[in-house]
């Protein structure tokens, strides 16, 4: 396999591990048995004023925004675990080579 296609490889199975780990940590937060806690409220409804809006036209959408917060969460921990995997990976091959 080429480097280039290797990096290619490397790059979509990150990616797809990044989707998946994202995609569970949103199925564990939406099966909570609580309604949307206060301070997540409370920076929606700030995030809405820095819009500059006062209110939803839909107050159901609160919901929404809400789903979109926590999946923007759950991708960036998704992220910060596959990229801590990655460095260690990498270390583990340095020193693996640094050894032989």
């Amino acid at each position: 396999m080429t480097p280039c296609r290797c990096k290619l490889v490397r790059l979509f199975v990150n990616l797809v591990l990044t989707l998946a780990g994202a995609l569970g940590l949103l199925a564990l937060i939406e099966r909570l048995p609580i309604s949307m806690p206060y301070p997540v409220q409370r920076f929606l409804q700030m995030f809405i004023a820095a819009m500059g809006r006062e209110e939803l036209d839909n107050p159901d959408d609160m919901f929404g925004l809400a789903f979109l917060l926590y999946l923007s969460v759950s991708l960036i921990a998704a992220a910060a675990i596959v990229f801590a995997c990655n460095v260690a990976i990498a270390r583990q091959r340095a020193k693996r080579r640094h050894d032989s």
